[in-house]
């Protein structure tokens, strides 16, 4: 990811790109074993696809990181939360956050043990 997509992700903040990064996380809960080249390849999308910046930011961010033992994306899931919930945070909204809202489901403690978690542990390169 270069500082073009970087620049990008910036402009789109603050038109709604932690949507797009909730939507996605959401996708990866539901699917199952795969690849990240095959993960990367689903968030990209079309080129008509919303937010073209945080999709390549959001695969860049899947392609990096390690899926579980079982092969599920959750670890990838965890971390576009994760990036969503700072954005929001950036911006002075985090109580219209998607992504916080996602990760409170599971109670503020499971929440917030995710924020202090961060993100996973990268892949080996």
């Amino acid at each position: 990811m270069g500082q073009r997509a970087w620049s990008g992700f910036e402009a789109e903040w603050a038109r709604g790109c932690c949507k797009t990064l909730a939507e996605l996380a959401r996708w990866l809960d539901t699917v199952g074993r795969c690849g990240q080249q095959e993960l990367t390849e689903s968030i990209l999308g079309s080129e008509e696809a919303p937010f073209p910046a945080t999709r390549e930011v959001a695969a860049a961010v899947v392609g990096r990181v390690v899926v579980s033992e079982t092969g599920g994306p959750g670890p990838a899931a965890r971390a576009l939360r994760v990036l969503g919930v700072l954005i929001c945070a950036a911006l002075g909204r985090p109580e219209k956050c998607p992504c916080w809202r996602a990760m409170v489901k599971s109670g503020i403690d499971h929440a917030r043990e995710q924020l202090r978690e961060g993100f996973p542990e990268p892949a080996a390169p």
